[in-house]
């Protein structure tokens, strides 16, 4: 009978054995294929689950979870590292290229400038020559801003100085003209040459 087969007898001939019923063939079927491994029995799946579960539990141990997280963090705190850095050089070479265009800047006010001094209220001037005629100005002045300019562009392969290099100049002549310079008074002239001569 199907009953008294043993699937660990390997003596056992399974073809002496005659089924009488569908569910005895089944079974037979069944044992068959058990023997044979080719049916997942329910130990091995627990096995597997509980093997499964202790790699989860091994990986979760050595933090592979979190370590991409760590190493995004790592890099993006040394790309930030590098910005900054790189935003600190870029800001000290314009430091140092704005003062020295600024001495530049002073070296040709000296050899250009005829005489630097201050009125009576100890505002600042520069005598200038510029084409054919002398002019005083207001060290301060927009003008004067763009006399430097002009010096500087003139004298240097037509380049062109910023803003800061000439306000570090600036600063630079009117403490000459203030605390070096002699005082000069000066005084504004008034003329009605134009109304005088229509009446």
């Amino acid at each position: 009978m199907i009953d008294d087969y043993d699937e660990d007898d390997d003596d056992h001939d399974l073809d002496d054995v005659e089924p009488t019923s569908q569910e005895e063939i089944d079974q037979m079927v069944d044992k068959i294929e058990r023997r044979h491994g080719k049916v997942t029995t329910s130990t091995t799946s627990e096995q597997q689950q509980e093997q499964k579960k202790e790699n989860d539990k091994g990986s979760k141990e050595k933090g592979g979870s979190k370590r991409p997280v760590l190493a995004y963090k790592y890099s993006k705190d040394q790309d930030q590292r590098r910005d900054n850095e790189g935003k600190e050089d870029s800001s000290k070479r314009e430091s140092q290229q704005s003062q020295s265009f600024a001495e530049i800047l002073v070296q040709l006010a000296s050899e250009n400038v005829e005489s630097l001094f201050k009125d009576q209220y100890g505002t600042a001037y520069a005598l200038v020559h510029i084409t054919d005629h002398d002019e005083i100005i207001r060290v301060e002045s927009n003008k004067f801003k763009r006399y430097l300019s002009k010096l500087f562009y003139d004298n240097n392969q037509n380049r062109v100085v910023n803003a800061d290099a000439i306000t570090n100049a600036i600063q630079v002549l009117q403490a000459k003209a203030e605390f070096e310079g002699q005082t000069i008074p000066l005084s504004l002239r008034v003329t009605w040459y134009t109304y005088c001569s229509q009446r």
